[in-house]
């Protein structure tokens, strides 16, 4: 009968200590999970902000850029997981004053589930053209 009673506590340890590591085990791959979506949701907001900061660069070069859809290369890694996506448009307001709103659509991951979207958003005023002294009036 002692051995009986020794048997089952043994199975009730043996059974609490697999519920524990169970319960560890999935706590720590909740931790990791939301780790990598962190860390993926900080990527997309630095490829927003890169992406303004191009728009910026390819504006001061030719007035008439109106935007892409930019893909840089982040890693050294082949995987296309790795990758992320950039849609960059530039929009000319007349109202009140004449101004660009630049707005940059980023994605990272390149990945169908674990994909995050970072909206960022920059408005500049337009300098007013200004008017050529090339050919001068002349006056009689």
């Amino acid at each position: 009968m002692r051995s009986r009673a020794l048997r089952r506590g043994g199975a009730l340890v043996v059974a609490m200590v697999t519920l524990i590591a169970g319960a560890v085990v999935r706590s720590l791959l909740a931790e990791h999970r939301q780790a990598r979506q962190s860390q993926n949701e900080l990527q997309a907001q630095w490829l927003a902000e890169s992406a303004l900061a191009r728009a910026a660069v390819q504006l001061a070069q030719s007035s008439d850029y109106a935007g892409e859809t930019w893909q840089p290369k982040l890693s050294t890694s082949a995987d296309e997981a790795d990758s992320g996506t950039v849609e960059i448009q530039v929009e000319k307001l007349e109202s009140p004053a004449p101004t660009q709103r630049i707005v940059a659509i980023a994605h990272y991951p390149n990945h169908e589930w674990r994909r995050v979207t970072v909206r960022r958003e920059y408005t500049r005023a337009l300098s007013p053209p200004t008017e050529s002294a090339a050919t001068p009036e002349e006056t009689r």
